[in-house]
């Protein structure tokens, strides 16, 4: 089983050790080379469920959702909003590795790109494929759909 750890929103913070002198600030020269300090706003989390190779993630536009894809050729669907994330679907279809994934504008659908040659367009809440686009020659790398207007998978 292959994890995926999502580390989410850090803020650096860098402290200097400064003095007020003749209205000007002096920094130590020690301190502008000391690792900055890290604080985490949210949870590291570990999610299990694949059976290879992670090769790609993407939130929801929202952020409740989470989903995942790789080498194992299944989608799997998180949710993340509060501490008990938890796995709510796993999406198969594609017959080779899926390489990129990214969601629909209304989060309703997750849109893939496999290395089987072929696009696939998922249903969230039904959990299943609702197309299947082949035609291309050798595998598909990557996808993209538009943000506003006119909804357009590339």
């Amino acid at each position: 089983m292959n994890d995926i750890e999502i580390n989410t929103i850090i803020n650096r913070t860098q402290k200097f050790n400064a003095s007020n002198i003749n209205d000007g600030i002096i920094i130590r020269k020690e301190d502008l080379f000391k690792k900055p300090e890290f604080k985490l706003y949210a949870p590291t989390v570990l999610l299990s469920g694949h059976k290879g190779d992670v090769f790609t993630g993407k939130f929801s536009k929202e952020g409740f959702l989470f989903a995942s894809a790789g080498y194992d050729r299944d989608v799997q669907l998180w949710e993340v909003f509060d501490e008990k994330c938890r796995n709510i679907a796993a999406l198969k279809g594609h017959t080779n590795a899926i390489l990129e994934l990214t969601w629909s504008q209304d989060d309703s659908k997750v849109y893939t790109c496999s290395a089987d040659k072929t696009v696939g367009v998922w249903d969230v809440y039904e959990g299943k494929r609702i197309k299947k686009f082949k035609g291309h020659e050798s595998f598909v790398n990557c996808i993209d759909a538009t943000r506003k207007g006119a909804e357009l998978v590339f």
